[in-house]
């Protein structure tokens, strides 16, 4: 059992971590290179106290003080998300943001994509439509110096996990809808992705049914190598 807690600047609804960052520090737990499922149960609170403890079938529990299971992962099979779209830095460089999408933004200050946060000190990512893309959405990301990363300058896993987050969120809930929570994020990383280094982070629909509504993304070298793919179940709050 380790002890972990997560600091405010990591916020995503309010008062609530990311859940991104959240099934990344999870999946960094997990055997490496393996894909991994993690399901966000109950908001897990900032700055306060956390246990991670080993689960059934060689996964781990996010526990809070009261033993309450506030997030799972385990080793996964590989996301279902269909073929990449062809979409190359270029393509996502021009994808403008979309004034709504970021003026109606349910969680404002949220790490990952939040309006007022910015690429300084979060990952801020803003993804827009792709131009003949159909239902694709991009949008390049620069990591700064300022987020969590190695000597070498490579991210830290929950970083990554961020930019698949978020951006799945964009081309999947309707603007104006009612707000929708991560649920379950499906995710596995196969390169490093480095501050300083121009990559594309694409997204896409995958459908929905009742409260729930499903989305992908992918983390794109320059070279088109992908760098890390996942699969996202957004929950429409009651």
């Amino acid at each position: 059992m380790s002890r972990l807690v997560v600091d405010r600047r990591f916020e995503g609804p309010p008062a609530s971590a990311n859940g991104g960052y959240v099934a990344g520090l999870l999946a960094a737990r997990m055997p490496a290179g393996a894909a991994v499922e993690v399901t966000l149960r109950l908001p897990v609170p900032l700055d306060t106290g956390l246990e991670v403890a080993a689960a059934s079938g060689g996964g781990v529990e996010l526990r809070d003080a009261r033993d309450a299971v506030l997030a799972s992962a385990r080793p996964a099979p590989a996301p279902e998300v269909g073929p990449v779209p062809d979409i190359g830095i270029a393509a996502a460089r021009a994808a403008g943001q979309t004034p709504e999408a970021l003026r109606e933004h349910p969680f404002p200050r949220c790490f990952g994509c939040g309006p007022q946060r910015s690429q300084r000190d979060a990952v801020a990512l803003h993804p827009g439509p792709v131009a003949g893309a159909g239902d694709t959405w991009a949008t390049a990301w620069m990591p700064g110096s300022g987020l969590p990363h190695a000597p070498d300058g490579t991210l830290a896993p929950e970083i990554v996990w961020v930019a698949l987050d978020c951006p799945s969120s964009f081309p999947t809930v309707p603007v104006g809808a009612v707000p929708h929570v991560l649920g379950r994020l499906e995710g596995r990383v196969d390169a490093p992705v480095r501050v300083g280094e121009e990559v594309a982070v694409l997204s896409w629909p995958l459908g929905h049914e009742g409260r729930k509504r499903w989305g992908a993304s992918a983390i794109v070298g320059a070279a088109g190598d992908v760098r890390a793919l996942a699969r996202a179940t957004w929950i429409a709050l009651r």
